[in-house]
């Protein structure tokens, strides 16, 4: 990487020549391409280019990402040469030296050697997060150290999230220092930045009693900021204790096709049933501190809340019980747990403590209970009715997942109690935009309201589409964006009591094409051409039967920039396979019997074809753009919403339907397999 500073634009000509002679005398080659914007500087070159034969490429006006790698390496080169100028105090004028010198760093600092990971100097082990917060406030290896005992390890910085206000309370033994405490971002849960309550005595005294340590003997420890805890900081990644949510509707649509009964279980303090396998200490709770060893430490054989090894310990004390009652844990969703012997089988979903238990033996089902009540504080809900704000409602021999509640809540949030309803929740006309509008004064209560409008797309995905797309201006909302917003929240409160259908009738059959007489898995795909205005990328989306029953869907934004509709296509067809293959690897797992795979692994073994499908029968339109009432009511009609009020469903989801669309609604067995180009898997 060459860096030239320059005191004018127009000065690009003459850098280049000189560049150009010196590239091609150092590394003895040719220049075959060169790549610019349109910008003024750089027309010049076009018939210089033109005569040393070097193609000069284009990138499409105001398309920053198509110049990408030469964008961050810019500002790559500007935060560390404004990064050296802070820390030596050198005076701006000498920029142009300070960024020299950051050229001259980067071009002899290894950038790929660990594979784009972290190493944690700590653990010395290589983790991939989402989750880094990085303290650019706070200089560690300027500050003084503290006098603590040494370890065999080195001890290295420990950074903190969350501000420190105070330094913690020391003890007599153990000499004062301030640490800069961390919430380790190797964490596997999810915890909240809250302060954490005080330490539930009574049930960690019930549970296992804690050994009393003195403080000197564990002077390596880290203390923590928060509370009169000191925890340990070593812990390790684990599979999320929570299901996903398209699992939960694969099981439900198969207990409703079997007829299999449906149980709720809650565990109680679950976090306190967990087996620590760290070292952690506990300060003594006030109140309760021993007269004769008043300097000693809690040495904790169980989790507590507020632990950040807690989830973990829970998840792993409880999947360690399910294994020795017979289950295997899934592998497509470390959540789910199957037992499978003589002909009995039995599926369990796992959110944190709240557990969905289902199965072809009521008698086993039963049995199994019991044998947890035995180990933990279970409490039997009967059956399914409500789980994690989503509620079942039967309607004979089907299911309806409703929110109906969560979305008055939300309304009455938003202050739009009184709101007139409308037809469909976006308008054809919406372009929604970057700075299209003034900001919005209140972005907090947006980001409130659509974080809880994305949490409503687990039952409806008729707002799937309207949703993700206020969503990606979380960041800067404007008046359009309310107002978009808004209307997604009059939509709902004239279908409030809408639900997801899952039928008895759907048969579990597995493969990827079918017809009206054999109802199996299916789905559609499409996708819109540079629908975002701002960085003109695609939107996809698609959604996925099993029989009549939709168990998957979504909508996205394509994450680069597709040149055609047809590429953009493909991309969305991708993502369809891929939730197909994840689909069929689940059902194999839940035991389910499939006469042909959905998926083969090449298009040339003709065992997965394209074929074309009529917009009008489209459903996946629904996903990827806004649409009239009248059509987005059909479509609607296809996903498999449902009224839960029997009495008035015909009256409000045929609102808007023209006579013919609602015969071809009544009459039409929606089978196939799609993409806009329909993705079809015969078998």
């Amino acid at each position: 990487m060459w860096l030239f500073p320059l005191q004018r634009k127009s000065d690009v000509f003459a850098t280049f020549k000189q560049f150009h002679v010196m590239a091609e005398r150092q590394f003895q080659t040719k220049l075959k391409s060169v790549q610019t914007d349109w910008g003024g500087e750089f027309r010049n070159l076009s018939s210089f280019f033109s005569t040393i034969g070097i193609l000069h490429r284009l990138s499409c006006p105001h398309t920053g990402e198509q110049n990408g790698f030469v964008e961050r390496r810019h500002r790559y080169v500007v935060e560390t040469g404004l990064t050296l100028m802070a820390q030596s105090g050198v005076p701006t004028k000498f920029w142009h030296y300070a960024f020299d010198t950051a050229v001259y760093l980067i071009n002899r600092m290894p950038s790929r050697t660990s594979n784009n990971k972290c190493l944690d100097l700590v653990t010395n082990k290589q983790y991939v997060t989402r989750r880094v917060r990085f303290n650019e406030q706070s200089f560690p290896f300027l500050q003084t150290t503290s006098d603590l005992p040494s370890s065999t390890s080195p001890s290295y910085p420990y950074f903190s999230s969350y501000p420190s206000q105070t330094s913690p309370t020391s003890v007599d033994s153990l000499p004062t220092t301030s640490p800069i405490t961390s919430q380790d971002t190797t964490t596997s849960s999810q915890t909240s930045a809250r302060p954490p309550t005080s330490p539930p005595t009574h049930s960690l005294a019930r549970d296992s009693a804690s050994n009393l340590t003195k403080m000197a003997g564990i002077g390596n420890a880290s203390t923590s900021r928060s509370g009169s805890r000191i925890v340990g900081d070593r812990y390790d990644f684990v599979p999320r204790s929570v299901v996903k949510s398209t699992t939960v509707r694969v099981v439900l649509s198969l207990a409703v096709t079997h007829q299999w009964p449906l149980r709720q279980l809650d565990v109680q303090i679950a976090f306190l049933r967990g087996d620590l396998k760290e070292t952690v200490y506990l300060r003594q709770p006030q109140g309760f501190v021993d007269p004769q060893k008043p300097n000693h430490l809690c040495l904790l054989h169980k989790s507590l809340y507020g632990l950040k090894q807690a989830p973990r310990a829970w998840f792993d004390r409880l999947s360690g019980v399910l294994l020795q009652l017979g289950f295997m844990g899934s592998k497509t969703d470390p959540s789910l747990f199957i037992y499978s012997s003589k002909g009995n089988l039995m599926y369990m979903l796992v959110y944190v403590d709240d557990i969905i238990v289902t199965g072809n033996y009521p008698c086993l089902i039963n049995h199994i209970i019991h044998k947890l009540s035995l180990i933990f504080a279970i409490q039997d809900m009967g059956s399914l009715s409500y789980f994690l704000g989503v509620e079942v409602v039967p309607r004979g021999r089907d299911l309806i997942l409703s929110q109906r509640k969560y979305i008055l809540d939300i309304i009455h949030k938003a202050g739009l109690t009184t709101c007139k309803s409308v037809d469909s929740p976006m308008t054809t006309t919406a372009k929604l935009a970057l700075d299209d509008s003034p900001f919005f004064g209140d972005p907090v209560k947006y980001r409130q309201i659509v974080g809880s409008l994305q949490y409503l797309t687990l039952s409806r995905p008729d707002t799937t589409f309207a949703v993700n797309k206020v969503y990606q201006f979380m960041h800067s909302p404007t008046e359009n964006h309310w107002s978009a917003v808004k209307r997604i929240l009059c939509y709902l409160q004239g279908i409030c009591n809408f639900g997801l259908l899952l039928q008895h009738h759907s048969s579990s059959v597995l493969h990827a094409y079918t017809d009206a007489s054999s109802p199996s898995l299916y789905a559609f795909s499409d996708a819109d051409w540079a629908g975002c205005p701002d960085d003109r990328q695609s939107t996809g989306g698609f959604a996925v039967y099993l029989g009549s029953n939709l168990i998957s869907w979504c909508a996205c934004k394509q994450r680069i920039v597709s040149r055609s509709s047809t590429k953009s296509e493909y991309k969305a067809l991708a993502d369809t396979v891929v939730e197909l293959t994840w689909l069929e690897a689940l059902l194999q797992e839940l035991n389910v019997s499939m006469s042909s795979a959905p998926v083969y692994e090449k298009v040339a073994q003709i065992k997965l074809s394209v074929q074309f499908i009529k917009t009008d029968d489209q459903i996946a339109d629904v996903f990827t753009k806004p649409l009239s009432s009248q059509r987005f009511l059909l479509l609607r009609s296809k996903l498999q919403e449902k009224n839960n009020c029997p009495e008035s469903s015909r009256q409000i989801w045929r609102t808007g339907l023209t006579k013919q669309q609602q015969n071809t609604e009544e009459n039409s067995n929606w089978t196939a397999v799609d993409h806009k180009s329909r993705c079809q898997t015969s078998g």
